[in-house]
C-alpha cells in the first residue's frame, strides 16, 4: 500500500516501515515527510499499524474475487461486445475453413 495512502496534513504519500521490538517486528505506515525529516521539520502526524488496513483490503479483495465474479464476467462480456462493434471485419478472401484445407489442388 506504500504510496496509495496520502497524508491529510502535508499531502505526501505514506510509506511502509518496520521496527523490531523485543520479541516482535512491528509494521506500520508513516508519512514520507515525517520519515525523512522527523516530526519537527516534517509532518507531525503519527504512524499507524499496517495490519488493520491490510487485513481489511485483503478481506475486500477475497470477497470481490470469490463473490463478485459476476462483475468480472459482465465486464469481459461488455468489452468483447464493444470490440465486436468496433472491429474491422476480415475480408472473405482472408477467411479459411477446415474444409478448404482438405480440397485437392490442381
Amino acid at each position: 500500500m506504500t504510496g496509495r495512502i496520502r497524508c491529510p496534513q502535508c499531502g505526501r504519500e505514506y510509506i511502509g516501515t518496520a521496527a523490531d521490538g523485543r520479541s516482535n517486528r512491528y509494521r506500520h505506515y508513516v508519512c514520507w515527510s515525517r520519515a525523512r525529516y522527523g516530526s519537527k521539520a516534517g509532518c507531525d502526524l503519527h504512524r499507524f499499524n499496517a495490519d488493520t488496513p491490510e487485513a481489511a483490503i485483503n478481506h475486500a479483495l477475497l470477497a470481490f474475487y470469490t463473490i463478485g465474479h459476476d462483475l468480472i464476467h459482465r465486464a469481459i462480456a461488455e468489452l468483447q461486445e464493444e470490440h465486436r462493434k468496433t472491429a474491422t471485419p476480415v475480408p472473405n478472401r482472408w477467411r479459411w475453413s477446415a474444409a478448404s484445407l482438405n480440397k485437392p489442388t490442381l
